[in-house]
């Protein structure tokens, strides 16, 4: 699980980031400060090695964390399923690629901390 630390990425004495409460990565809250996520889990990963990976979406969130880096979906792409099982191969250095039952999803390496809006990661 990639660490959670309450953090508002604003000058001191400005009000923390806010949004609603229905935020994607991002999007910070109205309701609730922004968490940053800064600490990846993972290890590093093999270049061109596919690996068993789960991939978890919650509320329209997607935190993916592989090769010691979180990472974004390439745009235009989304994520149909909750949970979905599959492989995570490290393709270039900036770039991954998960393959799943006849789906397969692009992602670029995520450059510094995620801010998150904090319902996103609490919803049913």
């Amino acid at each position: 699980m990639p660490s959670r630390r309450q953090s508002y990425p604003v000058a001191p004495g400005a009000a923390p980031p806010c949004s609603d409460s229905i935020g994607e990565v991002g999007t910070p809250s109205v309701l609730e400060p922004a968490i940053l996520l800064d600490s990846p889990s993972s290890a590093r990963a093999p270049l061109g090695v596919a690996s068993t990976f789960s991939l978890l979406a919650q509320c329209g969130l997607q935190v993916v964390d592989f090769d010691a880096s979180y990472w974004d979906l390439v745009a235009g792409q989304s994520i149909a399923a909750i949970n979905m099982r599959g492989m995570m191969t490290l393709v270039n250095e900036n770039g991954a690629r998960f393959q799943s039952s006849g789906t397969t999803l692009y992602f670029s390496r995520h450059v510094g901390s995620l801010i998150v809006d904090p319902n996103s990661l609490l919803c049913d």
